[in-house]
């Protein structure tokens, strides 16, 4: 009876003993599995940072034409879309700003030509002026002395009529 206990007991511990065994490879294979979905992740981390930095890196250097072509895992990809879309926005905004600052120097070059015209325009306006102002200064003067001229010659002109006429009566009273 007692072999027969002991039998038992050895069965029943085998048993207990193929049960942790399994239960260790058990639990060391869904470690493994664990260990094999920690490094599938990290390298796709990797991947797709990597890809971003590269990116915001090609960004940072002007090249707003790059894109990243290669798919990220399921989880990611939609960061890839988003990171995508979001420089061809940016690259379309800057060449909308880049017409419009050439537009914008364009006109401005216009406006400096207008500007230096009218400037030459008005320089020349203001010696024409000038010039009118003096030709219209002298005109003046010369009228100034004519009429100086005119008042003495007036002058003169009544004076010799007074003296005309003087001499006139005179003539008649001595013809009386």
């Amino acid at each position: 009876a007692e072999a027969g206990v002991l039998i038992v007991l050895c069965i029943r511990l085998e048993n207990l003993v193929t049960k942790i065994k399994l239960t260790n490879e058990e639990k060391e294979k869904q470690q493994a599995e664990i260990e094999e979905e920690r490094l599938r992740n990290q390298a796709s981390l990797t991947q797709v940072l990597g890809a971003v930095e590269q990116r915001l890196r090609s960004l940072s250097s002007g090249n707003l034409s790059e894109t990243i072509e290669t798919p990220f895992p399921t989880e990611f990809d939609r960061l890839r879309k988003d990171l995508n879309a979001t420089s061809r926005e940016l690259e379309g905004f800057v060449a909308k700003v880049g017409h419009t600052a050439s537009h914008a120097l364009n006109e401005a070059q216009d406006m400096k030509h207008m500007a230096n015209r009218l400037t030459d325009d008005v320089e020349t306006q203001s010696r024409t002026l000038d010039a009118m102002s003096r030709a219209t200064q002298s005109f003046l003067d010369n009228v100034n002395e004519d009429m100086k001229g005119w008042s003495t010659t007036r002058e003169s002109a009544h004076s010799a009529k007074e003296d005309f006429d003087r001499g006139t009566s005179m003539l008649d009273d001595a013809a009386e």
